[in-house]
């Protein structure tokens, strides 16, 4: 976690070392983490450029402006190509597991 969150300072403009700073932070990314990973259906790597990435960082900036209604309106098309993608990804997931036991 110590990478995403370094990550999430550094897009939000944060320089500054303060421990309740970062513990919101950390919460605010635990949350934006559960919230894409319930809709995606699945578990995401936040470390990689992409759009789940992409997606973390902006649900967390939102959320640090207090405006996270906002990232929903604003996001609806990337959150729901998000969620299409992953669901393709557990469909192709299912379908190489049912031909390995046929």
């Amino acid at each position: 976690m110590p990478a995403l969150l370094d990550l999430v300072k550094q897009y939000l403009d944060i320089t500054w070392t303060d421990t309740a700073t970062e513990k919101k932070l950390n919460l605010m990314i635990n949350n934006a983490i559960a919230d894409l990973d319930e809709k995606s259906g699945m578990k995401n790597d936040y470390t990689k450029s992409g759009r789940a990435q992409a997606l973390l960082l902006t649900h967390v900036m939102y959320e640090w402006s207090n405006a996270l209604d906002d990232f929903y309106v604003n996001y609806r098309s990337e959150i729901v190509a998000f969620i299409n993608k992953a669901r393709v990804l557990n469909a192709q997931s299912e379908t190489n597991e049912w031909k390995r036991n046929i």
